[in-house]
């Protein structure tokens, strides 16, 4: 029996070097020749022509040139492998980092063919969408490259050729500089080892330095061209160096954008805090958000930017730098849509069903606590120190020695979070976050709810509702405790430590860490972060396998 043969896919883009060997992308099918209207449209848009390619030819375009959440139609069902092939809008061509996107960053190149280090071209406007021009030692002394919008050819010298000065005073590099390149006020000239026009880097300096005379008659030559110079600027000058500012700061945020997306693919649990067979989910909250006009960013990256935030709680100023925007940009996106994320993640955070509950009961808890449907624990989170003095005393924890936000949260047998409190200040005991919250209403007629010692004082709440607690018994002063008290405390700590696990899941988000203090201004937000935590850690792996 033969086997298949894998083809290599390569995507078709110009300047594009992403192949299916070397990288792990998705590459979307270029129309058939049957729709010649279309695929001619895919083709000019990567910068191909029409007969630069075999027109029965089978090609490739990757998903770097698409934006795949909005442009795909059924991207959660082909990562998740329900689809085999990938779907795009009939309406969508490729239009990201494209050869287009270069034509309005052109302009004159100049490399220093001199540097024995560099053996590739540094083109900045390329380099910042990821295309990595190569110029070897065997391409000729005249490469050209044509930019699309100038269309002029700019040739390229090589490294044996070595640049006059005459080159740079034909582009205005060298037009007003009197002094080194190496900010000295004394010139430098070069003697050569070995009258190499080539390997500078084993050639020595010489320091020529100037007598009183020559430094007096230098510095009126330099005011006088200072003030020619300074009549001749207009306000064209002025715009110019503007408009090339903001191209290079567009540039940069692109880059930046394309690299922290590259980090969030490869590593989604370590930057946002989801497993990579569950970063679909990403893609549906994604859908449901809506993103203004103003924003500079996607749906999607709104998204990746608040699950970074809580994940590894970074400043605005970072995030702003990571995803391309601006800090108050960054802090408005995170303010405006958490509370959105949060009321879709509490879907995730629900009561199962007892059949479902006895079905997935852990091996542990079968033989004498298979009635438990809840184990119950508090965690607390430090904040800021209030600037109220009734604040201050609300808040302070005895326990924990500073002023903290109290949540309480209850998990199932097999460790899923199925309900958390909203926050309550550091002094409120566990009984009355128990009894005041909604948890009470959700326990089922005849159930069992296991507990630390803390929780004794819950017993007449659980027993109106016809409830059980399963608790360590309490140690008190000058008796000993029972064989049986000891080895029943025993078992019930030991299945007890299931929510102590998930508590720790919690804690590895940097936001509600042990050491984290939320400032009194996200303070507001303090429930939001919670619920969306509880429901990433839902998305998880089990606790128990």
């Amino acid at each position: 029996m033969s086997k298949k043969i894998l083809q290599t896919k390569v995507c078709v883009a110009k300047y594009c070097t992403n192949t299916s060997d070397s990288r792990d992308k998705i590459f979307i099918s270029v129309p058939a020749p049957a729709q010649k209207e279309r695929r001619n449209a895919w083709l000019s848009a990567c910068g191909v022509g029409e007969n630069d390619v075999s027109p029965n030819s089978h090609l490739y375009v990757c998903e770097d040139h698409f934006n795949m959440g909005a442009d795909c139609l059924n991207l959660a069902d082909y990562k998740s492998g329900r689809r085999k092939k990938i779907l795009i809008d009939k309406n969508v061509i490729p239009h990201r980092f494209l050869r287009q996107d270069f034509s309005q960053l052109t302009g004159d190149v100049v490399t220093d063919a001199m540097s024995e280090s560099r053996q590739t071209c540094d083109i900045f406007p390329q380099a910042a969408y990821g295309v990595e021009p190569v110029l070897t030692e065997e391409v000729s002394r005249s490469a050209v490259i044509l930019i699309e919008g100038a269309m002029k050819p700019i040739a390229i010298r090589s490294r044996a050729v070595q640049t006059n000065k005459k080159d740079f005073e034909k582009h205005g590099l060298l037009s007003n500089v009197s002094c080194s390149p190496f900010g000295s006020p004394w010139k430098v000239s070069n003697i050569e080892l070995k009258g190499s026009p080539i390997k500078l880097g084993n050639s020595k300096r010489k320091l020529n330095i100037p007598s009183e005379e020559e430094e007096v008659s230098s510095s009126s030559t330099e005011s006088s061209d200072d003030e020619s110079h300074s009549s001749v600027t207009s306000e064209s000058d002025y715009s110019d160096i503007i408009e090339e500012q903001n191209q290079e700061m567009l540039s940069f945020r692109q880059s930046s954008l394309f690299r922290t997306s590259k980090l969030l693919n490869l590593e989604p649990r370590t930057y946002l805090g989801i497993l990579p067979e569950r970063i679909s989910f990403l893609t549906l909250l994604a859908n449901k958000l809506s993103c203004n006009q103003d924003m500079f960013i996607t749906a999607h990256d709104a998204v990746c930017l608040i699950f970074r935030k809580i994940r590894l709680n970074e400043s605005f100023t970072i995030l702003g730098y990571e995803f391309g925007i601006s800090s108050r940009e960054a802090s408005r996106i995170f303010i405006r849509y958490v509370a959105f994320i949060a009321d879709h993640m509490q879907e995730i955070i629900f009561w199962p069903k007892p059949d479902s509950l006895k079905r997935a009961l852990p091996i542990s808890f079968r033989k004498n606590y298979s009635k438990i449907q809840s184990i119950i624990d508090c965690f607390e989170i430090e904040i800021q120190k209030p600037s109220d003095p009734v604040n201050q005393a609300l808040t302070w924890s005895e326990y924990k020695g500073c002023n903290t936000l109290k949540y309480m949260v209850s998990v199932t047998p097999d460790g899923l979070i199925s309900f958390v409190s909203t926050g309550y200040g550091g002094r409120t005991t566990d009984e009355v976050v128990a009894s005041q919250s909604k948890y009470l209403e959700l326990l089922p007629t005849g159930c069992y709810v296991m507990a630390d010692r803390g929780f004794k004082r819950i017993e007449p709440f659980l027993a109106s509702k016809q409830c059980f607690l399963v608790r360590p018994s309490s140690v008190k002063t000058g008796t000993k405790s029972t064989k049986k008290e000891v080895i029943d405390s025993r078992k019930i700590s030991g299945l007890r430590i299931h929510v102590e696990r998930a508590i720790r899941r919690i804690r590895e988000f940097n936001f509600v860490s042990p050491h984290s203090c939320i400032d009194n201004k996200q303070l507001k937000h303090a429930d939001d972060v919670v619920k969306i935590v509880c429901g990433l850690v839902n998305l998880q792996n089990p606790l128990i396998k």
